[in-house]
């Protein structure tokens, strides 16, 4: 899905009249600043990229408002009888916080990403970001709506200890 929309700059197929559906949310429910640094708790959520194959980006998808619960599960988004809009909404309200990573070779980072994604309960995590995220949201296929990239530097547990 090689598409990348003139108005919202996220990669979704092209509509008629360059019209975008989008653009509205990401504009409306975006935020417009963010702290590099912030406290996010995770619903066992993670993206790991397959372009570059050993070399993908990874990371953990977090929402930046600490007491938001998101419903971040297919599942739960039947279950509730969820409308897209709402479903895009919670997905462009949280941070893709990505690294660079060599999946053949472990990282603290990847230590890190691992354990979030084996927890069965909420994990607050401190997140440090290299550089504010691009605003946008990537509709895939095959994937969850994944939004506003951003480079992660270093994630630490709130408590120092993860619960499973």
């Amino acid at each position: 899905m090689g598409f990348s929309c003139v108005k919202c700059s996220s990669k979704h197929p092209p509509f008629k009249n360059n019209f975008c559906p989008f653009e509205e949310f990401i504009k409306k429910f975006s935020p417009k600043t963010f702290n590099l640094n912030f406290f996010g708790n995770t619903p066992p959520d993670i993206f790991i990229g397959a372009y570059n194959y050993p070399n993908v980006f990874a990371g953990i998808i977090s929402p930046i408002e600490k007491e938001r619960n998101i419903a971040n599960n297919p599942e739960d988004w039947f279950k509730q009888n969820m409308q897209i809009e709402n479903i895009l909404l919670n997905r462009s309200s949280m941070i893709y916080s990505r690294f660079k990573n060599n999946v053949k070779q472990k990282n603290k980072l990847q230590e890190v990403m691992q354990e979030v994604s084996m927890s069965t309960k909420s994990v607050d995590l401190e997140f440090y970001l290299e550089k504010q995220p691009t605003l946008g949201l990537n509709l895939y296929q095959r994937n969850m709506p994944v939004a506003n990239p951003a480079p992660l530097k270093k994630a630490a547990d709130r408590k120092s200890c993860l619960q499973q």
